[in-house]
């Protein structure tokens, strides 16, 4: 059986490895752009103008460098130059095609979600999660991603 006194010193130690665990991750994120974001956005002038005839819309879920949020608030924009993923309380995410060195399907609890590889690594912690992966397929292969 535990004392009462040596609750004390167990609910302090707690309380310490828990701020140190949570300061840690937090720097952790910071590094990578920080919560719902990700490092090295080029501005929005270096992007080219929308191809409206070219354009297709996806919506569905993303998670975003620890942030997740759900269908139906994310928004995939996706031309043969650029993609754009936009979800509320998140900056704009803009994606260059000329990046992007491979698209990865990853597979999820509830199916498959889509991971925009580059060389630099900066959109590792971002994944689309459709809800028609067969549809996002077939509009991104059509626009040659």
């Amino acid at each position: 059986m535990i004392s009462h006194a040596s609750v004390g010193p167990i609910l302090i130690v707690g309380i310490i490895g828990t701020l140190v665990v949570t300061l840690i991750g937090l720097y952790l994120l910071s590094r990578s752009g920080g919560p719902g974001k990700v490092p090295g956005t080029l501005p929005i002038s270096d992007f080219p103008q929308w191809n409206g005839s070219d354009r297709v819309v996806f919506r569905g879920g993303a998670w975003v460098n620890g942030i997740n949020v759900s269908w139906p608030f994310v928004v995939l924009t996706v031309d043969s130059l650029q993609a754009e993923l936009r979800a509320p309380l998140m900056s704009p995410i803009r994606i260059l095609r000329s990046e992007v060195v491979a698209l990865q399907w990853s597979r999820g609890i509830f199916g498959e979600g889509i991971k925009f590889q580059t060389e630099s690594g900066r959109l590792d912690r971002i994944t689309f999660w459709p809800v028609s992966e067969a549809v996002v397929k077939l509009g991104l292969t059509r626009l040659g991603w």
